[in-house]
C-alpha cells in the first residue's frame, strides 16, 4: 500500500485546481531474480476544489507495470509503462472520461518494511504529467 502525493507539471490541471493532487495506490511484486523486480500496480490520484461556480475534479485511475533494477544497498531504478483513466469535470465545461496510456520512471529506496519513490508519469495526449512522491509499507 502506497500513499503520496502527485505534482502536475503541465498547467491544465494544476491552474483549474492547484497542486499537490492526493495520491493513493497498491502494488503487487514478482522477485525474478535478486536485482529484478516486476511490479503491476493501480492507483488513484484525485484532487477537488470549489472554482466559485462549483466543485472542479481531476481524477486518475493508473494501472502500470514496472520494471525494477535493485541494488544490493536498497536502491532502485525503475521505468514501466501503463493506461490512465482520466477525469477532469467542471461545472461550465464538458466533462473529460478518457483512457490514455503513458510511460514513466522511476527512483526509490526499499528499507525492507518501507520503501519510498519518486516517479515521473507522462500520459500521453493529455495535460496531466507529472512528478509523484509516495511512500508505502510492504506486505
Amino acid at each position: 500500500m502506497t500513499g503520496g502525493l502527485y505534482f502536475p507539471t503541465d498547467d491544465v490541471a494544476s491552474d483549474l485546481i492547484g497542486s499537490p493532487f492526493w495520491q493513493l495506490g497498491a502494488n503487487y511484486n514478482i522477485q525474478s531474480d535478486p536485482q529484478l523486480e516486476h511490479s503491476f500496480g493501480v492507483g488513484m490520484i484525485w484532487k477537488s476544489k470549489d472554482i466559485g461556480v462549483g466543485d472542479a475534479t481531476v481524477r486518475m485511475l493508473p494501472l502500470t507495470y514496472t520494471l525494477r533494477y535493485k541494488s544490493g544497498a536498497g536502491l532502485f531504478l525503475g521505468g514501466g509503462a501503463g493506461m490512465y483513466y482520466c477525469t477532469v469535470d467542471e461545472p461550465a465545461e464538458d466533462s473529460l472520461h478518457k483512457w490514455k496510456g503513458g510511460v514513466h520512471g522511476c527512483v526509490g529506496y526499499d528499507m525492507g518494511a518501507l520503501a519510498l519513490e519518486l516517479r515521473y508519469s507522462n500520459i500521453f495526449n493529455t495535460k496531466m504529467s507529472g512528478f509523484s512522491v509516495s511512500a508505502g509499507a510492504v506486505f
